[in-house]
């Protein structure tokens, strides 16, 4: 939502986003695509992030599975926690990919986005976070 927003294009939609208007909380998809696609890549993965983006959004079946999960892990049930694993190793990955992407839409200054006046010399700790990110395991930072 935050890169729809931004797009100059979307003006009257950032408008009556901040006036809190009703028809105007989704992204929208081929814009933000075609937007992907002029910049080089040509299969954009938005619409697989939007799909994890709307099960978090909508949670039921989700939930449903993972109490279930938590129930049988609590029961010492023979391989429940095998299900556990692939979410802890995603969790220690959501906060820092998520925080990239944000520092990159305040970063990037492509003529069709409205300009933010960020200047990289006054986050330095952003901009170290951003130019190693991906080249630092969770590991290796901590020593």
């Amino acid at each position: 939502m935050a890169h729809d927003l931004r797009l100059k294009a979307q003006q009257t939609k950032a408008t009556k986003w901040l006036a809190q208007a009703n028809d105007v909380y989704l992204a929208s998809l081929p814009v933000l695509n075609e937007f992907i696609r002029g910049r080089g890549q040509h299969e954009p993965p938005l619409g697989r992030d939007y799909g994890s983006l709307s099960e978090l959004s909508h949670p039921t079946r989700s939930a449903a599975m993972n109490s279930l999960a938590v129930a049988l892990l609590r029961l010492k049930a023979d391989g429940a926690e095998a299900g556990f694993r692939p979410a802890k190793e995603n969790d220690q990955l959501r906060i820092p990919h998520a925080l990239y992407r944000l520092i990159w839409l305040l970063l990037d200054q492509d003529p069709r986005f409205i300009p933010i006046p960020a200047d990289p010399k006054n986050m330095p700790l952003s901009l170290k976070f951003y130019e190693t990110y991906g080249t630092e395991t969770p590991d290796s930072a901590n020593h």
